[in-house]
């Protein structure tokens, strides 16, 4: 979430005056909270096959066990968000 500046917020304070919670809580559901379409869980369930199998790729290739899993789906999926490498 950002707000106008264009910055993260990171903690959000308020002097608990229910009017201000109410419609935050209002936007946060409406906004942030809305349910997704199947579509858009489809393309998520194929980024994160195509990612995965680039993860069991990148680690058979280079003979590692287990072990370096999460190092793996981290440069996996930096590699793909720099260059859109998603696509098979």
């Amino acid at each position: 979430m950002k707000n106008q500046t264009g910055r993260k917020i990171e903690v959000l304070w308020y002097d608990h005056d229910e009017v201000y919670k109410d419609s935050f809580l209002q936007f946060v559901r409406t906004m942030v909270l809305r349910p997704t379409s199947q579509m858009e869980n489809s393309i998520a369930r194929d980024v994160n096959r195509a990612l995965l199998e680039k993860v069991w790729y990148l680690l058979s290739n280079a003979s590692l066990d287990k072990s370096f899993w999460a190092e793996a789906t981290e440069y996996v999926s930096h590699c793909c968000s720099r260059f859109t490498c998603t696509q098979k």
